[in-house]
């Protein structure tokens, strides 16, 4: 299913649902050329060399299952840590929740979004992706977020709200938040599979939106402000990485080319 079909299904499932916040999130461009605009991150250590990339998305999930609310706090005994299961556009748009297919489209596109940007960092850098074992590095690209659905999503603050509303007599806005909340790990190893550069952060961010309750979009307009809020997190974790590499590889052409066969350094003697 394209953009275009997921944008018509979930236009649909909110003229069929009850209750506000009805306009679509889906992506209005493909992620590609979403990080083509938004990404400049290079990595100039590694240019010229090849890379497999390795990327892991993983999910925290409450071990009970009680009732639980969106930034609740946990320990490490409170959640479970799993592979992401992605859901497919096509089945996602079989729950006519509107909320429910909002969110899960915002979820798979940040963490298309996540891949795709590490990618073209690489790919901007002169760094060529290979598959194969006979590589000069393998980079290990991992995303954690949870147990909240998504890395980025919008939480309503009730209390605020309802401060506002008596103050202005029902007529102020509601209070809204743009949330991220993840851990990024990079790790760079060499062929031998010796750790050249590691980088790991947990990133939690918050945005205040002030949106009427008579504003129709003002759910997607959370979700797509806390979508923003995820591409510049993640832009700067990327950067982070890309200047710990630089001062942790500042020998990588050297030790490349003591790496490579001697017959592909005499070659051409």
């Amino acid at each position: 299913m394209d953009v275009k079909q997921v944008a018509r299904a979930v236009s649909l499932a909110c003229v069929l649902s009850i209750g506000a916040g009805c306009m679509s999130t889906a992506p209005t461009k493909p992620i590609a050329d979403q990080v083509a605009e938004r990404s400049q991150v290079t990595f100039p250590a590694l240019s010229g060399k090849s890379v497999i990339l390795d990327v892991d998305l993983f999910q925290r999930s409450w071990k009970n299952s009680g009732i639980h609310t969106k930034g609740q706090s946990y320990t490490a005994d409170d959640v479970e840590v799993k592979a992401v299961e992605r859901v497919d556009d096509d089945n996602m748009t079989q729950n006519w929740v509107v909320q429910d297919v909002r969110l899960s489209l915002k979820t798979n596109e940040q963490l298309d979004y996540f891949e795709q940007s590490v990618k073209s960092s690489l790919a901007r850098s002169g760094v060529s992706l290979v598959n194969q074992d006979e590589s000069d590095y393998t980079l290990e690209a991992q995303l954690t977020f949870g147990p909240t659905p998504a890395p980025a999503f919008g939480s309503y603050n009730l209390g605020k709200s309802l401060g506002m509303g008596l103050l202005t007599l029902g007529l102020g806005p509601d209070s809204h938040s743009a949330v991220t909340d993840f851990d990024v790990l990079f790790r760079l190893k060499d062929a031998s599979g010796h750790v050249v550069s590691e980088y790991s952060k947990s990133v939690q961010q918050e945005e205040e939106l002030m949106k009427h309750p008579l504003n129709i979009s003002r759910d997607s307009q959370v979700l797509d402000s806390a979508m923003k809020l995820f591409q510049t997190s993640l832009e700067a974790q990327l950067e982070a990485f890309s200047a710990e590499v630089s001062r942790n590889c500042s020998n990588c052409q050297v030790l490349t080319q003591q790496a490579k066969p001697a017959s592909s350094l005499t070659g051409n003697l």
